[in-house]
């Protein structure tokens, strides 16, 4: 059996249990083994899988952790640097949720790409000694955004950002999907217990967004106008 390591400080454990749940299926079909703990102020996530087979569950794994790098490193950044006045808890995490996804996949590309390289991966230190050109972006944005934002201004920036994308997302029943029809559940990496409709569809650079079944009337309303005729909604849902 092969041992692969991803270590983490312990304050990021919450990171290891996305990995885990985004993983469970390959395990299972992989017949790997693996767990999640603390130890000397690390969150330390081992997998164990077979020797022939170790490359296909790496690249997994390294995918799965470059979104922890993409989404909850950038979150945090913006979070701590960023002010955004005038926008409620609420709006900000809409607010950055539009600024990671503005780049996500091609960010993520690039993290994976310099992860896949190791089979024991210490994420904060890979983070900050071999990923400058993803910190220096995210700081370039943060000098970029303006201290105070009102709710039209916070409107005209999502907008701003989805006009061009192109990829389809699927949400039924409250659930989001990407075009393939895998559930998504990145969100949960900026410190939410649940997923969030609008935060996924933007994280996921939806362009054109199907809704199929009840959602919530914020969702439903924050989705209407950002995307305006790029949603749709069932008839049996469209109020």
């Amino acid at each position: 059996m092969t041992e692969i390591r991803v270590t983490d400080r312990a304050e990021n454990y919450d990171n290891f249990i996305y990995l885990e749940k985004s993983l469970r299926e390959v395990f299972e079909v992989t017949g790997s083994d693996k767990s999640v703990e603390r130890e000397g102020g690390r969150a330390i996530f081992k997998v164990f899988c077979p020797e022939d087979i170790k490359e296909t569950v790496k690249n997994e794994v390294c995918d799965k952790a470059a979104e922890i790098i993409a989404v909850n490193y950038k979150y945090k950044h913006l979070k701590e640097h960023v002010k955004a006045a005038g926008l409620t808890a609420e709006q900000k995490d809409i607010f950055f949720a539009g600024v990671i996804g503005a780049d996500f996949y091609e960010d993520k590309k690039y993290i994976y790409e310099t992860l896949k390289g190791f089979y024991d991966i210490a994420l904060d230190g890979i983070y900050n000694f071999r990923l400058g050109r993803i910190k220096e972006k995210t700081a370039e944005i943060v000098r970029c955004i303006p201290s105070c934002f009102t709710e039209g201004q916070l409107s005209d920036f999502i907008t701003f950002l989805t006009m061009d994308k192109r990829n389809k997302v699927y949400v039924d029943k409250g659930m989001v999907f990407d075009g393939r029809f895998r559930r998504l559940k990145r969100s949960t990496l900026m410190g939410r217990k649940e997923p969030s409709v609008v935060a996924e569809v933007l994280i996921a650079e939806g362009g054109v967004v199907e809704v199929d079944g009840e959602i919530g009337e914020t969702d439903e309303r924050y989705l209407k106008e950002f995307f305006g005729s790029r949603v749709y909604f069932s008839q049996k849902n469209y109020r």
